[in-house]
């Protein structure tokens, strides 16, 4: 019996005895939505969804088949009693995935349905999508390229073969972040740029197949213009560019909204919460959002704000200017009545007010003083924020180049590449979704005392005296332990360390009436920016003051004498030692000798000795806080490494047995009694350079002091001694030539790090190369000195701080950079100051 019947499209269709048939498909049926049920909880499903999110421009069942392993789906079969089914067919029942036949192939593509309903609350989007005349809705990206065609090649005049479509589609690859994010994304940056080229037009032409605005093949593309003047004519939203944006697992989709126009910017700054008022009882319930601002401090490229319920919004800062975007966004920023969430809160407020003009940042609160006051670090990372609030990371911290970032090479080029309005837009999604967290955990007057703190530091940042670091100082009921001065202001404000203005002592007077008088008259008020004065036999006598040489005496022919070097030398009480240097009584004062082959002396260097009293009030928590660290100071002659060691000398003294390892009685200055500039540490005396080793090892067997400070480790033998006294529970507090990588490229004070080894990594080859030996430098133990303090010459205010040397030269070793703490003084009021640096 034949029978004929319509199918679902209403086409005729011969059935021969339908119902054996129709029970054999029913039997089918009841089979593939059988293994479907069962696929979706084994790891081919996640598999295939995340392949079809890389791929929205679908894939072919060939490329399907290649990449997720489909044996469950034929064994199960099998076990069913089917030795066959339909792939299409079964794709069509699992969620999530699309089956659609274009050009007489099987095209698989991402259930736009399903991920709109499997996501969680996506951020309201105001474009509306075109329905194109196969009833398919277009990406985004492919209405925004097609518009861009259609004004590039108007009444329809499009290319008509693949070569002409590649050559107008690649140059606005990037027109757009939307575009961008449709094309770009997923594509293999390994191969070949014209095998990365050919995927861009695959995706295209596939696309606009699927939407139904071409056909044909790549050598004869046949333009619709019917599906294309119904995309075209749907505007996009003169408010907002929604931009779709995979998060994170807890998220399968986010929006953020591009406002890079004034029409953008007047629109969306005239809605709450960036009117800056709430009208309803609802508004007032949501009035906390998240801010963050990207090239700070010295540039202002890009503002974030995340809100609860809207997403999150991105600033162009660039094409509108920064003073314009700020001043839009001042109702929201100046409001005391909504929260504002920031995450490292100085550099921001910094930049918002020298850049953008932007003076009276209220309402803020600060996560690193959350962290602060929860955890008691200073500093605390965005990631390492969200995991203390049991929050999901960011997933591109680690990926985004530190120095990249910094130097605003991501966020100054436009337009912005998809994954850095990816990377933006998360600084402050993440940070609303630990909004309830971060409140919950501030109970009681806790929040009002961060947020106090917080307009305290943005307050600081606008001030002019503000350089965009972070205002530090020492809790002294935590023995000195470091904390940010607006938090503890706050909190415990008879705890703070007051600022120790410095106090300079250089008694230069005393080195200078050594002087002949015609030469001393030159130096009358400039004694306290006085470095070194040289004397060479025959040659003009010169001072060297702030850095700069200038002549001495009257008289420009005045030469220096044989008798104005021996004059000088007669009033050396001790004499010189084997180091060609010698000392005045209870003086700071150095001077050092040249000599001739016969071991006359005809050359003197007179070098002006100081005592700062505060000096070492910089770094009062590595001193106090931990008394075990031994600390090492690295910096060229002439950067103040001596002067530094006498007052952290002095200020140990107070609590510790300290002794002086004095190599050329540079310290405590010559003579039997020491400089009170130590206070009460004791001193021993070097005889002769080539001894210093024995007299460290001895120092410690018969004086057994809890400190030893040693000046100038420069031999081997030194730094032998500096291990064994260490290794012997000994702090040591010790000073060094150089910076950490030199030090670490010099054979003999290498020790001082934990030394350097080379060992042979074996490396896997190819069959015909076999294995590969690689030499590799290693740290060869633990290093001597916990922390290193690096200073430079001219620079007495700013100091270097690496906190864990042995990472730090790990770090070196690797090729990489490494972090340090960059801390500054205010020479008139002792104020200090904190950033992070990669150096």
């Amino acid at each position: 019996m034949v029978d004929d019947c319509l199918d679902e499209d209403g086409t005729s269709v011969t059935s021969v005895n339908s119902s054996s048939a129709a029970e054999e498909d029913q039997e089918l049926l009841r089979v593939i939505q059988s293994i479907a049920t069962k696929f979706v909880n084994t790891t081919g499903y996640p598999k295939i969804i995340s392949l079809l999110a890389e791929h929205p421009e679908g894939l072919t069942l060939n490329q399907l088949k290649k990449n997720c392993n489909l044996g469950f789906v034929f064994s199960e079969a099998k076990k069913a009693g089917k030795d066959f089914i339909p792939l299409p067919q079964f794709l069509s029942h699992i969620d999530g995935v699309c089956v659609r036949r274009i050009e007489g192939r099987d095209m698989i593509f991402p259930d736009d349905d399903y991920s709109s309903a499997a996501a969680t609350p996506a951020l309201p989007v105001t474009t509306i999508p075109a329905i194109t005349t196969n009833g398919s809705s277009p990406r985004p990206g492919a209405a925004e390229l097609l518009q861009l065609l259609a004004a590039k090649f108007p009444q329809n005049s499009f290319p008509t073969n693949q070569k002409d479509l590649k050559a107008a589609v690649l140059p606005l690859s990037r027109a757009t972040p939307t575009i961008s994010t449709w094309l770009l994304s997923g594509i293999d940056i390994s191969k070949k740029i014209g095998v990365q080229r050919t995927e861009v037009i695959r995706r295209v032409l596939n696309e606009f197949k699927r939407i139904g605005c071409v056909s044909g093949t790549n050598r004869d593309i046949q333009w619709h213009s019917a599906a294309i003047s119904t995309i075209l004519r749907q505007e996009p939203s003169a408010t907002e560019t929604p931009v779709p944006m995979e998060a994170s697992s807890a998220d399968s989709l986010h929006l953020i909204h591009l406002i890079d126009t004034t029409d953008k910017l007047d629109q969306v700054c005239a809605t709450f919460p960036f009117s800056g008022g709430a009208t309803s009882q609802e508004e007032e319930d949501d009035c906390v959002v998240a801010v963050d601002c990207e090239g700070v401090p010295d540039n202002l490229f890009l503002i974030q704000v995340g809100t609860a319920k809207n997403g999150a919004y991105l600033f162009d800062c660039v094409n509108l200017g920064a003073e314009a975007v700020c001043k839009a966004l001042t109702p929201l920023l100046t409001c005391t009545g909504i929260t504002k969430l920031f995450h490292d809160l100085h550099n921001d407020a910094f930049a918002l007010s020298r850049i953008g003009g932007v003076k009276n940042l209220h309402g803020c609160l600060d996560t690193q003083l959350v962290m602060e006051a929860l955890s008691g670090k200073v500093i605390t990372g965005f990631n390492h924020m969200l995991d203390h609030f049991d929050q999901e990371s960011h997933p591109l911290k680690q990926q985004f180049n530190r120095e990249r970032i910094n130097q605003g090479r991501l966020f100054s080029v436009r337009p912005l590449a998809p994954d850095v309005l990816k990377y933006a837009a998360l600084d402050v999604s993440l940070l609303m979704k630990a909004k309830e967290r971060i409140l919950n955990e501030l109970a009681g007057p806790l929040r009002s005392t961060i947020q106090r703190a917080s307009d305290r530091r943005a307050h600081q940042a606008a001030t002019e005296l503000s350089t965009g670091k972070r205002r530090i100082c020492f809790n002294v009921a935590k023995s000195y332990a470091m904390a940010s001065l607006e938090l503890l202001q706050e909190q415990e404000p008879e705890n703070m360390q007051k600022p120790v203005p410095l106090v300079v002592s250089d008694d230069s007077h005393v080195l200078l009436e050594m002087l002949p008088p015609d030469l001393r008259a030159t130096l009358d008020g400039q004694t306290d920016r006085l470095c070194d004065i040289n004397l060479d036999k025959g040659r003009q006598p010169l001072a060297w003051v702030d850095g700069k040489r200038i002549h001495l005496g009257s008289d420009e022919n005045r030469l220096v004498s044989a008798q104005d070097i021996q004059g000088v030398v007669e009033q050396l009480v001790g004499g010189f030692g084997s180091d060609n240097r010698a000392g005045l009584e209870r003086q700071l004062h150095r001077v050092a000798a040249i000599r001739n082959r016969q071991d006359d002396i005809i050359g003197l260097t007179l070098r002006v000795g100081r005592h700062v009293t505060g000096n070492a009030a910089m770094i009062s928590d590595l001193l106090l806080n931990d008394p075990t660290k031994s600390i090492l100071f690295l910096g060229e002659a002439g950067s103040g490494s001596t002067t530094v060691l006498r007052d952290v000398t002095r200020q140990l003294a107070e609590r510790f047995n300290v002794c002086v390892v004095d190599t050329s009685n540079e310290i405590a200055g010559d003579g039997d009694i020491p400089h009170p500039c130590i206070g009460q540490a004791r001193r021993v005396m070097v005889p002769s350079l080539d001894k210093q080793s024995d007299v460290m090892i001895e120092c410690v067997q018969n004086h057994t002091p809890e400190v030893m400070v040693i000046d100038e480790i420069s031999r081997p033998t030194e730094v032998e001694a500096a291990r064994i006294c260490k290794q012997r529970g000994v702090r040591l507090i010790a000073s060094a030539h150089g910076d950490l990588r030199k030090v670490i490229k010099n054979p003999e004070l290498r020790g001082l790090i934990g030394g350097i080894e080379t060992v042979t990594q074996a490396k896997q080859g190819s069959k015909k190369a076999g294995n590969i030996q690689k030499l590799k430098d290693q740290r060869a133990g633990p290093p001597c000195f916990d922390v290193i303090v690096e200073l430079k010459k001219g620079a007495h205010h700013e100091w270097r701080v690496t906190l864990d040397a042995g990472k730090a030269v790990d770090q070196v070793l690797e090729g990489q950079n490494y972090f340090v703490q960059a801390r500054t003084r205010d020479p008139e009021s002792g104020a200090l100051a904190m950033a992070l640096d990669e150096v």
